[in-house]
């Protein structure tokens, strides 16, 4: 007898088991969790056979004389897909409905009208945030790969993973309805992400961190406010982040997952606050303190960074109106921190090295501001370097401000206040350079040939990571200074208006107009 049921999507264990397959690839979650090898799934086009039976014959002719199917002057799909014969599948009248079940067999099953839109998504996401050109490729989302195949398919941290696929399109390519489903994403993970902060046990899960770090992500490529506010959402769920840290404690810190995200939440508020002349949350800080067991020496050399930066931030928390009293005491303070920061690039181990290399292209040399190109251990080394150099950047930014405004109280505590402005500038566009020459490194030697001499299209580049764009923004900003060569500064405020106008990166728009602002004001 002919079997005339819906075939099986799922792999051959999930079949014999009677489980339920989420198709998830290369293995599914099932098999994943059952720590057993996924077989991986069958053709069905090849099992497919054609019931040539009466009784489908009888169902096929009531379907082409029904008077609601579409005729050739009226169907959306224009009259190609219609034709006078009725012998050709292709050629019979047929609804939407019909001819979607026919390019995609087995469509009708999902609940979700949007499902190949999430899917697609989906692999967008990890193309574009997580696998990066490289060939040592670890980044500071490596945490979502290691953790989404372990989670439910429709869970809150598969709706961020969706959210971010649909804004990781280019600009150009991203309509109304990709804005749309992106919200919609981000909304269920916003609503499933408060309802798993009601349980104790989900609380402290790893899908909650990661969603929380996700939905801070999202509002930094989406939003383009021109500045950071403490109210902002970005702000919120950096501190939700680290509220989750104190309430997962140690046993969060056991596995990698666990360290990654430690390490993604350092980074974004050491950048965050720096850039918002904010306070470090000595939340944060306590919490690194104790996590010194479960961290090896490159990382230790990595937090080191972020303390060192903790004071730096609580200066400039402090100067926003500078009393000339204390003046003297942040300008020795800061003199303090470049030391520190320069005895800590001596001490860096070799994965934070980086090795000089020629550009491969001959025609790099005439078109940037590059002779060569720094290549790192991998994408986390190259991001740490360059929170340090950020940090160094913002100490000698700081420290010129100062005595710019009280040179005589400066010079007159005993400083060489000229002589040490003097070196602040030489190290800042130092620095500068430095991140400008690790660029190629993340996005790839082509797509760094924007000519500062003419007006780019948004679309002439090549398609670089979102991963690239979100880590080096900051570092970018911070280096677009009038320190550096004025054909250095125009590439580096040229890059900044590439990832927001072609990469669709709402922050950098509002960090290129910000900067801006900066330099001409002096």
């Amino acid at each position: 007898m002919v079997y005339r049921g819906r075939l099986g999507k799922g792999c051959a264990e999930c079949r014999a088991k009677k489980t339920r397959c989420d198709a998830a690839r290369p293995s599914c979650g099932q098999c994943k969790r059952a720590g057993r090898q996924c077989s991986g799934y069958r053709d069905l086009d090849a099992l497919r056979v054609v019931d040539q039976t009466s009784l489908v014959s009888q169902k096929s002719s009531r379907k082409t004389n029904s008077p609601t199917r579409a005729t050739s002057s009226g169907t959306p799909l224009g009259s190609g897909y219609v034709g006078s014969s009725s012998s050709s599948p292709a050629n019979s009248k047929s609804s939407q409905e019909d001819l979607l079940e026919k390019i995609v067999p087995g469509v009708r099953s999902f609940t979700s009208p949007h499902f190949w839109a999430l899917q697609e998504a989906s692999f967008l996401l990890f193309d574009q945030f997580i696998s990066v050109a490289s060939t040592c490729p670890k980044t500071e989302l490596d945490f979502v790969a290691l953790l989404y195949g372990d989670v439910p398919s429709h869970g809150m941290l598969a709706s961020m993973v969706s959210a971010l696929g649909f804004m990781a399109l280019p600009s150009h390519q991203r309509a109304q309805s990709h804005q749309m489903f992106a919200r919609e994403q981000y909304v269920s993970a916003v609503r499933e992400t408060q309802k798993a902060l009601q349980d104790p046990n989900r609380a402290t899960s790893d899908e909650t961190l990661a969603t929380v770090l996700l939905l801070g992500l999202y509002e930094f490529v989406d939003a383009e406010e021109p500045q950071f506010n403490t109210s902002s959402r970005l702000s919120m769920h950096l501190e939700g982040s680290i509220k989750l840290l104190q309430l997962r404690g140690d046993a969060g810190m056991d596995h990698m997952s666990g360290t990654r995200m430690f390490h993604r939440i350092c980074s974004q508020v050491v950048l965050g606050c720096m850039h918002r002349r904010l306070r470090i949350p000595e939340a944060l800080l306590s919490f690194a303190d104790s996590m010194h067991k479960h961290l090896h020496a490159e990382e230790m050399m990595a937090l080191e960074v972020v303390k060192i930066a903790a004071q730096l931030c609580g200066i400039l928390a402090s100067t926003t109106v500078v009393e000339p009293s204390e003046a003297v005491d942040h300008f020795n303070t800061l003199l303090s921190l470049e030391h520190q920061l320069a005895a800590w690039e001596q001490r860096t181990s070799f994965r934070y090295h980086c090795r000089r290399e020629p550009l491969r292209n001959s025609e790099s040399a005439k078109r940037i501001p590059l002779r060569h190109q720094d290549t790192y251990f991998s994408h986390i080394a190259a991001s740490c370097v360059n929170r340090y150099r950020s940090v160094r950047i913002v100490v000698n930014e700081e420290m010129i401000r100062l005595f710019e405004m009280v040179p005589t109280l400066i010079t007159a505590a005993g400083v060489e206040g000229n002589r040490q402005c003097q070196v602040a500038s030489i190290t800042i566009a130092k620095m500068s350079e430095e991140i400008a020459y690790s660029l190629p490194f993340f996005f790839g030697e082509e797509t760094c040939h924007l000519n500062v001499s003419e007006q780019d299209g948004i679309d002439s580049k090549p398609r670089a990571g979102m991963h690239a764009a979100t880590v080096t923004l900051m570092p970018i900003y911070f280096s677009a200074t009038q320190r550096v060569s004025p054909e250095m500064y125009r590439w580096l405020m040229r890059y900044l208006n590439w990832i927001g106008q072609s990469l669709g990166i709402g922050r950098a728009n509002a960090l290129r107009r910000e900067r801006q602002l900066l330099e001409d004001l002096g």
